[in-house]
Parts: C-alpha cells; structure tokens; sequence
C-alpha cells in the first residue's frame, strides 16, 4: 500500500511538473486523453492551432439531438469514421463536431464567461468578443485568410464541413457549394438557437441556428500570453538624410509604434540638438498622445542644412512605458552646396516617387522606381496632416525596378496628406493634396 501510494504522488508530482513547463506556442498535452494540440499566440491571445477531439465518437443515423447529459463527453466523427476525427489511415485530422450545449457541458441559462466546457482544464471555448479580439487584430480585411491552413497565422482552419441536424448527415456547407468549416462560440440565443462563426477559403459569416448541429470546437487559453501593459518600439533605428543642399530641405518619417497590449500615453517628443531650425518637425502633435495597442503614429521631420558640415541631433521621446520611460533616435545629415536634392521631398539614393495628378479629385498615379542589386522589404501607404495611416498601398517585398499604381482616396476628406514610403528602413515621403 506505502509502494502504491508513493508511485501515485510520484506520478501526481511528474504531471504537475511538465504542466508547469508549458508555455504558449508549445504542443499541449491532454490529460484526460493523451491526445496532443499545437498553440500558437495570436496577438495577445493563445489558441489551440486545430479543433478538439476529445470524447467518445457516436454515430449520426438521424437527425436532431443525439448527444446526451450523461456525464460522458461525446463526438461525432466526419461521415461516422473515426479516422476522421484522428486523421488516421490517410484522412484528414477535422477533430470531433459537438453539438452546442455538449460543447459548453449543459450549462443551464446563458453560461457565465469563461466556459471551460469540453476544453482541457485552464482553456476554454471563446466568446463571441474573444473571436472579435482575433478577427479585429488580424483585420481590417480578409482577416478570415489569415485563419485558414496557410493563412501565415498558425489558427490553421480545414475545412471540415458540419453534421447537418436535419438529416443526421454530414454536409460541406450550409448553403455555399465549396466546403466550409462552422464553429461554436459560448453564448446561446435562446433554447434553440446559438451563434455560429462561418469561415471559408474567401468568405467569413455570422448566424444563428440550432443548437442541435454539429460543429468544431477551438479552445482558447485562459490567460493573456503578454501583460497588458504597452511596449514602445521605433520602427526605424536612426534617420539619415544623407546630402542636402544649402537652404534645401528633406523631409523624413519616423513611427512610434505601440506593441503592447496596453494603452501607450506619449509624453513629450522633442529634438535635442545644439543648432536651432536645423531639424525640425512638420506639423503639430497635441500632447499627451494616446497610442492604442498594436497601433502607431508617424511623426516627421525636416532637414535644412545652413552650412556644408555634418549635421546631428537627438530625438528624445518619454512615455508611460515602464521599461523605456525614455527612448532616443539619432538623426543624422550632411550640408552641401551642390548635387542636393531640390524641392523633392520623396527622392533618395535607391527610391524615387512621384504622383499625378497632384493635386487631385479622388485618384492619382504614383509611379515610383527602386534601385538596387537585390529585392527589397518595402511599405507604401497614405497619411494625414496628423500622421494617422488613412491607407495601405504596398506591403512586402519590392523588386528593383520601376512601377506604378493608381490610388484612390474618394473615401477621404478634401486637404493635404502624404504618400509616405519605407524602404530597407529608410522613410520617403510625397506630399499631395486631395480637393474635390
């Protein structure tokens, strides 16, 4: 009995252990089953990276509710084949579908949030508003891509299909012909009915239906991976106007970026330098500047050499960042009186930009060509007098050579905004003015 008793704390004491060990973005092991899931964080939120399996498979001959509050978690099976649920003798792993009060385990009412349900101990099936946490950190648009298997994320979504309530069957899609895949959230409607999240190679929906359907189930992780405090990031490491012209003037951009998860409050954002109206700032900014998670602003600066000399200063940036109360950026130039770049405030040694028309009603051309002997990691987008991205033009990887693409900005107010380009973590900048 003493040998029995030590083996079980033993076994306790090596299960609390590796339990402990996990951490967010590690396989996860279910102990009530053995059965394995990838995590991958999303934003500030760990999921599991493919459906639940867990429950003993039953099969569907009829329709309606077949599952039952009997103390043992059940599942159907894709076309009532386990090998389905499993992904064993060459078919693909869907994991189990549930019908919605099997899922949440017969809550009575409207369930309290979080629902643990048929999620291992410490996960739980998300909330309508933790699905919108997902979709709005993914989005704007075409978030849905970024769930399904090569969406880049991780959510890696198959398309599955549902067991259909009517017929007992098991059906692609609802109501489209290409196949879909349906999951639960925790809240219901009423009695019958219970919101489903809809997600397709290039659609996303949302609806209500009975309950009584079987569908996939994620389960999300009950902590946040990351404290909710914001992180302050700059998203370039210094700004080098290299040569200007004597009385010229260049004008750069640089972001502060919030990568936290917490509101970040800006203090002050101020030039220390020991020459005045050398390195200036374009525009306003009222401070203290609130800067929501996963956002940023831009801020820009102009360059207006008096002599032919180097040229340094200091950017001095104070937040409510714990661990960077405050942060620098050096900017750098040199004054010359020949071979600057006159009144173009977009031109640079590897990129130069253009629009027309400038000025313009609601579209205009941007033709802008790189230079160089490989390709290069480059952003074009469109913003406001405040420095607010008001549009996204180009993201990713740009290979030398000369383009052009049409803009257009009739969803804008009529004034002035900036086509602003990084290239290789240099900024440019073209100034235009929109009047309709």
């Amino acid at each position: 009995m003493k040998r029995l008793f030590l083996l079980t704390v033993f076994t306790l004491l090596a299960t609390l252990t590796a339990y402990s060990q996990w951490k967010p973005g590690d396989d996860l092991n279910d102990s009530r089953d053995g059965q394995k899931y990838k995590t991958v964080i999303i934003g500030n939120q760990c999921w599991m990276g493919e459906n639940i399996n867990i429950g003993k498979p039953i099969p569907s001959p009829v329709g309606g509710y077949l599952m039952k509050d009997n103390g043992i978690i059940e599942k159907y099976c894709w076309e009532d084949d386990t090998c389905n649920c499993y992904g064993t003798n060459g078919k693909p792993k869907y994991g189990g579908f549930y019908e919605w009060e099997e899922a949440v385990q017969y809550w009575k009412g409207q369930p309290t949030m979080p629902v643990q349900g048929i999620c291992p101990q410490g996960w739980h099936i998300p909330s309508q508003a933790e699905w919108s946490e997902l979709f709005n950190f993914l989005g704007p648009t075409d978030y849905y891509k970024k769930l399904v298997v090569g969406g880049g994320t991780g959510f890696d979504a198959l398309m599955t299909g549902y067991r259909c309530t009517m017929s007992g069957t098991y059906r692609v899609a609802a109501v489209a012909s290409d196949t879909r895949t349906y999951f639960w959230s925790a809240e219901q409607d009423d009695s019958l009915y219970a919101p489903i999240l809809e997600l397709g190679m290039g659609s996303f929906s949302k609806f209500s239906f009975y309950k009584s359907v079987g569908l996939c189930v994620r389960c999300l992780w009950d902590q946040k991976p990351y404290p909710l405090e914001p992180k302050i990031n700059l998203n370039i490491p210094e700004l080098n106007y290299d040569t200007v012209g004597i009385g010229k003037s260049k004008r750069m951009s640089f972001e502060i970026q919030n990568k936290g998860f917490g509101e970040l409050t800006v203090n002050s954002v101020t030039i220390d330098s020991t020459e005045q109206g050398i390195f200036s700032f374009f525009g306003n900014t009222t401070f203290p500047l609130k800067i929501a998670q996963q956002q940023n602003r831009i801020f820009r600066i102009d360059f207006k050499p008096k002599e032919a000399k180097e040229y340094s200063a200091v950017i001095v940036i104070r937040s409510n960042d714990t661990k960077d109360t405050v942060i620098t950026l050096k900017i750098t130039g040199l004054g010359q009186n020949a071979g600057s770049v006159a009144g173009d405030l977009s031109a640079g040694d590897d990129f130069t930009m253009k629009a027309s028309p400038n000025p313009f009603s609601k579209t205009t051309l941007i033709s802008y060509q790189f230079v160089g002997d490989m390709p290069g990691k480059a952003e074009i987008y469109v913003v406001d007098i405040s420095g607010n991205k008001v549009l996204s033009v180009l993201s990713g990887t740009i290979e030398p050579g000369e383009y052009s693409k049409e803009i257009n900005c009739s969803h804008l107010a009529s004034g002035q905004y900036f086509i602003a380009a990084r290239i290789n973590e240099r900024a440019y900048e073209l100034p235009v003015i929109m009047a309709k």
